[in-house]
């Protein structure tokens, strides 16, 4: 593998594993919370706090679905990022080094 590859560990081990603890943290506090809530709400006999906890962790777990998949549209869109430099480079290397042996056939003549 060349220096400026990246892969899915070099992904893995980047800025957006940090982002995504947070995430995850943050998401676990709120489901956490909504279980709580709901448990306490079943023990009461107010079905509108009933109804309303089962909206707000359907309407939690369709957000968790949206980030997972932006999540994972940007590691796939840093993946072919990475190809297309990789690619880029390694024709600009290829190009330099016909440029030298040109070069040093001109200046073997």
């Amino acid at each position: 593998m060349q220096e400026n590859d990246v892969s899915i560990k070099d992904i893995e081990s980047n800025v957006f594993d940090i982002e995504e603890l947070s995430y995850f943290g943050n998401f676990e506090c709120l489901t956490n919370l909504l279980i709580k809530w709901e448990s306490n709400a079943s023990n009461s006999d107010n079905d509108r706090i009933k109804q309303e906890l089962k909206e707000a962790a359907n309407a939690f777990f369709r957000i968790s679905i949206y980030v997972s998949q932006m999540q994972e549209r940007q590691r796939e869109f840093n993946l072919q990022i990475s190809g297309w430099r990789r690619a880029t480079l390694k024709a600009q290397k290829e190009a330099l080094d016909l440029k030298e042996k040109l070069n040093n056939i001109k200046s073997s003549l």
